[in-house]
């Protein structure tokens, strides 16, 4: 018999998971991406259409998410491989990591916020 605090966990897991799934896509506009260290530093801006992305710089290509996780499956923006969707209220905010391996590691990350005064 499976003991009821693991389904209670696997419960949370499921929900979270859904929850977290339910975001498709970006919001479509103009991310400006910054630095801290310690003061901000503009790294970038790309833009979303949809699932497509492009930068100023000529990077494109389209993006897919995966529960917060969004995977570019381009030319990395920024040079950025991997992002996640942390927030999208009041505006969407993406932190973009270098690598699979660096997520969480928000020391090397850019954070990158949806413009909103156009």
């Amino acid at each position: 018999m499976i003991d009821r605090r693991v389904l209670v966990l696997l419960a949370l897991v499921f929900a979270t998971t859904v929850s977290a799934g339910a975001a498709e896509s970006l919001p479509t506009g103009d991310y400006y991406c910054y630095t801290y260290n310690p003061k901000p530093l503009l790294v970038g801006v790309f833009s979303i259409t949809g699932s497509s992305y492009h930068t100023r710089t000529g990077a494109t290509g389209q993006y897919r998410m995966a529960g917060g996780r969004i995977d570019w499956l381009g030319t990395p923006p920024l040079g950025f491989k991997v992002g996640v969707l942390e927030e999208t209220d009041p505006k969407a905010k993406v932190r973009m990591y270098p690598s699979m391996a660096d997520l969480g590691n928000k020391w090397k990350a850019a954070v990158c916020t949806l413009r909103s005064d156009k």
